[in-house]
């Protein structure tokens, strides 16, 4: 279980180390689409303007306030 991470090749399972796109399938959401970055890589310049898009966020983040009226901070349990 886990993230694969990315290599030079492609993707390493975390939990086997297979790299071999033929024996394990990743699938990866860009922009709420989901993809295969081993069969359709991403073009560079795709991939250079979703990463310098601004961000258009108001309020918090990291805070969510449940049905109960608690809140709970997500990122101290992250750190």
């Amino acid at each position: 279980q886990g993230d694969f991470e990315p290599t030079e090749e492609g993707f390493k399972c975390p939990e086997c180390g297979n790299s071999n796109p033929d024996k394990c399938n990743v699938t990866k959401r860009t922009c709420g689409y989901l993809g295969s970055p081993v069969q359709r890589p991403m073009v560079h310049g795709r991939h250079e303007e979703i990463a310098h898009r601004v961000k258009h966020m108001s309020g918090e983040t990291g805070r969510v306030t449940l049905d109960d009226g608690t809140t709970h901070e997500w990122f101290e349990e992250a750190k």
